[in-house]
């Protein structure tokens, strides 16, 4: 049903910006690099 599907995207978008690690920004993920650049501004 519709609220299993919403369900599972924002389980899918939390792993990918709290968990998943991404090359492209020297394998941190999207929350520690945000962090990273917020405190260096």
């Amino acid at each position: 049903n519709h609220q299993s599907v919403v369900c599972e995207v924002e389980n899918y978008i939390q792993f990918y910006n709290y968990y998943r690690r991404h090359s492209t920004i020297g394998y941190l993920t999207p929350h520690q690099k945000y962090h990273e650049l917020k405190n260096a501004a």
